[in-house]
């Protein structure tokens, strides 16, 4: 990959972990974590969208 694209995709990823929460010292925050923070939080995004596309194709098998 071209350092450009390594450039945009560490902004992107930036971007998504703020976008998923914010982090704040009272809440024990620690910089080392960060990423894995924003992982968890990203598996349980898709989960959640996985359980809602399964339960609304279930929904359209029962009409049928």
């Amino acid at each position: 990959m071209t350092q450009l694209n390594l450039t945009l995709m560490n902004k992107i990823w930036t971007i998504w972990k703020h976008a998923l929460g914010s982090y704040s010292e009272q809440d024990g925050f620690d910089p080392t974590n960060d990423n894995a923070i924003a992982i968890i939080r990203t598996v349980i995004v898709c989960v959640n969208i996985l359980v809602g596309f399964l339960i609304s194709a279930n929904i359209i098998i029962g009409w049928i």
